[in-house]
């Protein structure tokens, strides 16, 4: 009998025991602050900023500029570049991650805040996800996945090209057991950003990014602030490594991510 492969999930949030647990423990409070959502939001909240002053929310679809925009979010907060490691573990002068429920939930809930995320083609998203993880190991995310996906038989010495087939191996066996825990960073976007369950003001395009963004400048004045000395918007995240995916490996993206292809109609 084959042993099952290992897979690394994000850890579920356990709302019903934090309820019980909230009273003995300000953790289990903030989590308990999620209650009232469905279950699908729970991983979702987790990856929000909260900005001007509960007004605006930015839901972050990880491998689709979220650091870029959330560096441009906190330069507007604050009034200067971060300068850092990660941004996404800055909880103190951003309002973002579990740390600062139920402030994140409630600006969410709140129906006259606007909400904006950015959605981005699923073979560029996964092949960013694959060198900034697996090539480059520039992402903690590595650390947590390197002894699952050798189980897989993900060897450093292969070329890039079986090295790539098997990431998708791993990304389409993730998908398939826990699609809501899958690691954001190569999860479907309609799970990522709660699609059907937030009723967006804007959905943009990483494609597109410095249209889009001006787009909801007239909302959110802080993106034009930052960028209105014309220069182009930095990639946070860019990798020195190059791949592009055969034929077949693209078919297999566009049938991994058939739902977000079907939602967001990527050309």
């Amino acid at each position: 009998m084959n042993k099952q492969k290992t897979i690394i999930f994000q850890k579920s949030l356990k709302v019903q025991k934090a309820k019980i647990l909230a009273p003995f423990s300000e953790r289990y409070k903030k989590i308990a602050s999620l209650h009232a959502l469905p279950s699908e939001l729970h991983s979702v909240l987790g990856n929000c900023i909260s900005f001007n002053k509960g007004n605006a929310i930015f839901v972050k679809n990880h491998k689709a500029a979220c650091s870029t925009i959330s560096h441009l979010i906190y330069k507007h907060e604050c009034g200067h570049d971060y300068v850092e490691e990660n941004i996404h573990h800055e909880y103190t002068r951003l309002v973002q991650g579990l740390p600062n429920f139920p402030a994140v939930v409630n600006t969410l809930m709140n129906p006259a805040s606007f909400k904006f995320t950015f959605v981005r083609d699923p073979v560029s998203r996964s092949v960013s996800a694959f060198k900034n993880i697996f090539l480059d190991r520039s992402n903690d995310a590595w650390l947590r996945h390197r002894d699952a996906i050798r189980e897989f038989n993900f060897h450093d010495s292969d070329p890039l090209e079986k090295q790539f087939n098997v990431f998708l191996d791993y990304v389409s066996e993730s998908i398939r057991q826990e699609p809501y825990l899958t690691d954001p960073h190569f999860r479907r976007q309609i799970d990522n950003i709660g699609i059907e369950h937030i009723n967006f003001d804007f959905v943009g395009r990483v494609e597109n990014i410095r249209a889009d963004l001006n787009k909801i400048s007239h909302v959110l004045p802080c993106i034009s602030e930052v960028h209105s000395d014309g220069k182009k918007i930095r990639s946070v995240n860019k990798s020195k490594v190059q791949y592009n995916p055969n034929s077949k490996q693209i078919s297999r993206i566009k049938d991994i991510y058939r739902y977000d292809y079907e939602r967001f109609s990527f050309l």
